[in-house]
């Protein structure tokens, strides 16, 4: 599949202490050009923010089938509206959809954490009201922090699954001279080393799988008949086949 990482001239403000867009070496300057062949489109930042940049897309490229957008933060009402009427536009001109995820990396630090994002509360609330009103939607464990309890983990499942059956986890990249690093002693936990295929120029960014904690979560997840992905291209065609018979 054809996929673009997009940018925003907008600085995100939610100040999340992991966020690689603040690695020395991320930067992104896709462009998509009009008769360019787009399968998906991932937004790099908060959805909220790029909603008046992807109806402008959509209006331009005639060509992008599918955009997958995460959360953590408040989405009005009015903008989720918003949101589904664009979800049913590219239905039924594009054979493709829309999916707008929740994220969660844990419940208890999320002020700390995620200093300027919703709540945890308001988290369970937007993704109640994302599934009542029939926009394709998942929970998004990424990343999975190697310091918070799988436990904590465990009561997310609970309180998510009423809402939607499909999980998309994966482990945290870091920098190692980062105060997050420095804060959270992420060097004690075992890290490989990745290559970012999904950035232009490729760079090569720590990483932390939490294969122990992902497959206890994988696990339990399994437990309520729900899905687990470790790819955003798998669970979107599990969400195609689901909803839309392909």
């Amino acid at each position: 599949m054809n996929r673009k990482l997009l940018s925003s001239k907008i600085k995100c403000p939610n100040g999340c202490k992991y966020c690689f867009a603040n690695f020395r070496e991320y930067f992104n300057k896709t462009q998509i050009g009009i008769e360019e062949e787009i399968d998906i489109i991932y937004p790099s930042c908060d959805s909220e923010l790029f909603l008046s940049e992807i109806e402008g897309f959509l209006v331009n490229q005639k060509h992008i089938k599918i955009i997958s957008l995460s959360t953590k933060n408040i989405i009005s009402q009015e903008n989720l509206c918003r949101i589904k009427e664009l979800n049913e536009t590219i239905l039924k001109n594009r054979n493709g959809f829309i999916k707008l995820s929740v994220s969660f990396t844990c419940k208890n630090m999320v002020s700390i954490i995620e200093p300027r994002c919703a709540t945890y509360n308001q988290r369970i609330e937007l993704l109640s009201k994302i599934s009542s009103i029939d926009i394709p939607t998942s929970v998004i464990f990424k990343p999975i922090l190697p310091f918070i309890p799988v436990e904590e983990y465990y009561e997310i499942i609970t309180d998510t699954m009423m809402y939607s059956n499909l999980y998309l986890i994966g482990g945290l990249y870091f920098e190692k001279n980062s105060k997050f690093n420095e804060e959270h002693t992420l060097s004690q936990y075992l890290t490989e080393n990745r290559e970012i295929n999904w950035l232009e120029h490729k760079p090569i960014w720590a990483y932390i799988p939490s294969t122990d904690i992902i497959d206890k979560i994988k696990s339990r997840i399994n437990e309520f008949n729900l899905q687990a992905f470790d790819s955003d291209i798998s669970l979107i065609q599990t969400i195609y086949n689901q909803r839309y018979g392909k």
